[in-house]
């Protein structure tokens, strides 16, 4: 878990990319995904090879621009995270409003591009709470880190039943008392609306010593696979805590080491969490 006070803001994109060579792939997040003229814009790419992180040497030669149509491109430079090296991240500002397109390249790579909308304004607290992740990579078959309940107490300090998973205000219930698992059937039964998404109900509870705004995002840490949120056959990538108790439904495709990520006005906390089938 980490916990930080003011960091810059972010909306996470998710773009799953082509092969860059034989068996390697990646997933580029921008934050936030519609960035405000001026303001700095934080970009995370993952590489994966087989469907497993990818730990790739320094001297990778990863080519990014970022260029309106007919403009001249802007170099950005990524750099490997130190305390990720599975994570490569870069910054911007983007300086006019606009349809702004993303190419990456890596070595012997095609080209990745995306779309990027550029906004006036001022951004709102929902897209200041939106920051990069900070959550580790795992390893492919490495143990998850799973969370550890809240030093101060169970659930019942604030009201409820069950073990505080994670350091609060904001806890998920549902995941299990003894150990921190989202347990989910697939496919999910056709009823239900929710095409190649499973998942299952999570309620988020707040300790009231924390009144301000929350937001919930996630991701899957030892592979490419997404984490989101709700109903419907394409699920929301996150959601906002509303009042004290704020009953949702966790949504994956594949079991694996997952982790939310719990941004308020003054912390920022991952929740690690395994997602295993049913009778496994």
């Amino acid at each position: 878990m980490k916990r930080a006070l003011g960091v810059a803001a972010a909306v996470a994109m998710a773009v799953p990319g082509p092969a860059l060579a034989k068996g390697l792939t990646e997933r580029l997040q921008v934050f936030p995904s519609h960035p405000r003229v001026g303001r700095p814009v934080t970009l995370q790419l993952r590489p994966y090879e087989l469907g497993s992180p990818a730990f790739l040497g320094q001297d990778f030669a990863w080519r990014v621009t970022a260029h309106l149509p007919g403009r001249h491109p802007h170099r950005i430079t990524l750099v490997r995270q130190t305390r990720d090296p599975y994570v490569w991240s870069g910054r911007i500002r983007f300086r006019s409003p606009g349809r702004w397109k993303i190419s990456v390249e890596g070595n012997q790579a095609s080209v990745m591009k995306f779309d990027v909308p550029v906004r006036r304004g001022r951004p709102s607290v929902w897209e200041r709470l939106e920051r990069p992740f900070i959550a580790q990579t795992v390893p492919f078959g490495s143990r998850c880190p799973t969370a550890s309940p809240d030093p101060r107490g169970s659930l019942s300090r604030i009201g409820f039943v069950g073990t505080a998973w994670g350091p609060g205000p904001i806890y998920p219930a549902g995941l299990g008392n003894d150990a921190p698992v989202l347990r989910y059937s697939y496919p999910p039964a056709p009823e239900t609306g929710w095409g190649d998404w499973g998942g299952n109900k999570i309620n988020w509870l707040r300790d009231l010593a924390y009144p301000g705004p929350v937001l919930i995002r996630g991701l899957r840490l030892d592979g490419p696979d997404e984490l989101r949120f709700n109903d419907g056959r394409l699920p929301s990538l996150s959601m906002r805590q509303k009042g004290r108790s704020n009953p949702s439904y966790t949504r994956v495709r594949i079991p694996g080491c997952y982790a939310y990520q719990v941004d308020g006005t003054t912390f920022s906390d991952t929740i690690a969490f395994e997602a295993k089938l049913y009778g496994s």
